[in-house]
């Protein structure tokens, strides 16, 4: 080979690899910051997250110890819910459904899907962490979403019977 052929290919390799590497890069920082914000809110409440989850439209840490979960939601202006577990004495899914009109008969297509905590108080108060919305910016899909709220519906219904 000669250097004309080896400098187009290393060209044309950093011009379709460049792109995807720097959209790797550019999504890496916005995970660690927004990594870094959940951080800062649990110290601020003296927590230890064990478990976290960042996505677009949800930051999520549980301190299982002290039984209480923050969501953080940064398509609302970082706007922080803090649940105390303690007083959750149910969690369970939910899912805003409609009829899909596709070509499949009898399926829906999930609107929402959200996380509801009910408090034991005297009287009936509602938490709701919102995972999926379809009207929303988020640029995720249904199913990873889904997924997730069932992971950490799993998560707090373990940390409610602790």
């Amino acid at each position: 080979m000669d250097t004309a052929s080896i400098l187009i290919g290393s060209v044309l390799l950093l011009l379709f690899i460049g792109p995807v590497l720097y959209v790797i890069w550019r999504q890496s920082l916005k995970d660690k910051k927004s990594l870094k914000i959940l951080t800062e809110e649990g110290n601020r409440r003296n927590l230890k997250f064990d478990h976290t989850e960042v996505s677009n439209s949800l930051l999520l840490g549980l301190d299982s110890h002290n039984k209480k979960l923050v969501a953080i939601e940064p398509a609302n202006e970082y706007k922080i819910t803090h649940v105390d577990l303690v007083k959750i004495i149910d969690s369970k899914i939910l899912k805003k459904v409609i009829s899909n009109p596709s070509s499949f008969k009898d399926r829906e297509k999930i609107m929402q899907v959200s996380i509801e905590l009910m408090e034991n108080s005297g009287v009936q108060k509602y938490s709701k962490i919102l995972f999926y919305d379809e009207d929303g910016e988020d640029s995720e899909d249904v199913g990873s979403r889904l997924t997730s709220a069932l992971k950490w519906e799993k998560l707090i219904k373990s940390s409610l019977s602790a």
